[in-house]
């Protein structure tokens, strides 16, 4: 999936370039090689490759005019709702992916946590940004702890189920899956309060928010040979469920050029049914 988004979307391809020059400064190999099948190229940690993705994603959303207003990761997701919500520059969150992926790797041994958060700069969330371990809104005093998790990587498993309780408390409607498709949204809708929707079934089939699945093969049978990414069907998803969509943002970096066709004469012609006459 990534990489026929990387070859067919350009937003995707400019932000996760951007990665890859983070990436090879810090390990000195390519983020590309090692997430594409390059040749020799070992296959990529799943940290960095994940957290580029998503935020190639969110900025892919963003390009048609859908844009978050309540975000939650889990894992190296939380890193990616922190550049979403404004928390992290996208260099710095590839950083800490790097440095989670590293530290994950040093237990039992004690991680050398403020060295890896030397240098990163940290901001207030510009929206909601929901905490995928405890399950609550993140304040701005908590923003370095909540994004990039590197003093609770071997905590137990995120609180899908008190984030999925926290939006619904805030109101949201529609949920947009940011990242393999499947792999959460339907979890966050399954742990849905009854109580948000009064046991009501809306837009998904069952009570909960309308779910929308991320860019992906279609019922299973992976990507078309003109290089269909799947995006054009999430975004009529995104339509179908009421957000606002920029459909001009499908066609960045197109190029379009008017041309010449044959005029149609005017037949002034009656179309009308004729009534019988009695």
């Amino acid at each position: 999936m990534g990489e026929a988004l990387y070859r067919g979307e350009p937003v995707v391809r400019a932000l996760v370039d951007r990665c890859d020059a983070v990436y090879r400064k810090e390990r000195g190999a390519s983020l590309l090689d090692a997430m594409f099948g390059g040749s020799g190229a070992e296959r990529a940690p799943g940290g960095p490759a994940s957290f580029a993705l998503q935020c190639a994603l969110t900025a892919l959303w963003a390009s048609v005019g859908v844009r978050p207003s309540t975000v939650v990761g889990f894992g190296v997701g939380e890193l990616a709702a922190a550049h979403a919500a404004g928390v992290l520059g996208l260099e710095d969150g590839l950083r800490l992916a790097v440095a989670r992926d590293a530290l994950a790797r040093t237990e039992p041994a004690e991680p050398d946590i403020e060295a890896a958060l030397a240098g990163i700069e940290f901001r207030p969330p510009a929206i909601a940004l929901v905490s995928g371990v405890s399950g609550r809104v993140v304040g701005s005093e908590e923003v370095s702890e909540a994004a990039c998790g590197l003093r609770r990587l071997h905590q137990p498993a995120a609180q899908r189920r008190r984030s999925a309780r926290t939006m619904a408390e805030r109101g949201v409607e529609v949920v947009v899956e940011i990242g393999p498709r499947g792999s959460v949204g339907s979890t966050i809708a399954s742990a849905w309060p009854e109580s948000a929707t009064g046991g009501e079934t809306v837009g998904n089939g069952v009570g909960g928010p309308v779910v929308l699945p991320g860019p992906g093969p279609a019922d299973g049978d992976g990507f078309a040979a003109n290089g269909d990414t799947g995006f054009v069907r999430a975004v009529a998803g995104a339509y179908e469920a009421g957000l606002p969509v920029a459909f001009a943002g499908l066609h960045a970096g197109e190029t379009r050029r008017r041309i010449s066709v044959p005029g149609y004469p005017f037949e002034p012609r009656r179309y009308w049914i004729e009534t019988p006459k009695r």
